[in-house]
């Protein structure tokens, strides 16, 4: 969480000193799409600038044809809104929907629609997603995390298997069902961080521990079984 606010903090500085560097209009949007952008993983960041992208695009193309056609006054904007938001979510470029029409508020306040001011809304966008995929692209490993809650898997599963032992042998021990339950939040928890591992780095590992906790899934199923039979 420390990495991401971080991350947030230094993207939109950046962003703002390059659209200002570059002598943009408005160059404090760049800072907020920078924060927008700024995700838990690389594919869902990916995703989001591409959408985000796509929703500036469709924004200040019916933004254009609507202030063109009905003029710059506050019911324009209503139209826009009307127009834009349905197609917006049907093109599933929802994500963008706030950002983009922060774009088209530009161009309504600035009564005016030409070539120079479209430029200006789309390298906005451009800079502050580019700049959040820039410091977003590390991302810390999750290995160890993985690593230290399969062996502690194990461990469980070995304490669950010598009790069964030896309730079966000697009669004694009770069927609480506690470490079992511990080990379904173990592998709860190795779930999200594989998932995460998973949307950042693109390994065979991956593939691996997948299966592996999602066999010892299937194990601890079997276990719980045993326990209710026992």
């Amino acid at each position: 969480m420390k990495l991401k606010i971080m991350k947030v903090i230094v993207s939109a500085f950046t962003a703002l000193m390059i659209a200002q560097a570059f002598n943009l209009s408005t160059p404090s949007a760049a800072a907020i799409i920078a924060i927008l952008s700024v995700m838990d993983t690389k594919k869902i960041s990916l995703a989001a600038t591409s959408q985000r992208l796509a929703a500036a695009l469709l924004a200040l193309f019916v933004g254009g044809i609507v202030f063109w056609i009905f003029g710059f006054d506050a019911m324009s904007f209503g139209i826009y809104l009307l127009c834009y938001i349905p197609m917006a979510y049907l093109l599933k470029v929802d994500i963008g929907v706030a950002p983009s029409t922060v774009l088209v508020i530009h161009l309504w306040t600035q009564q005016q629609l030409t070539f120079s001011l479209f430029v200006n809304e789309m390298l906005l966008v451009t800079i502050g997603a580019g700049v959040a995929i820039l410091f977003n692209w590390y991302m810390p490993s999750y290995r160890e995390h993985i690593i230290e809650i399969r062996e502690e898997i194990e461990s469980k599963m070995r304490e669950v298997l010598l009790k069964m032992s030896g309730f079966l042998s000697v009669g004694n021990g009770k069927n609480d069902g506690e470490v079992l339950q511990i080990v379904k939040e173990n592998l709860k928890e190795a779930r999200e961080y594989v998932r995460l591992e998973s949307e950042n780095h693109l390994t065979s590992e991956i593939t691996y521990d997948e299966q592996y906790f999602e066999m010892r899934r299937d194990q601890t199923k079997l276990l719980e079984i045993m326990a209710v039979n026992l």
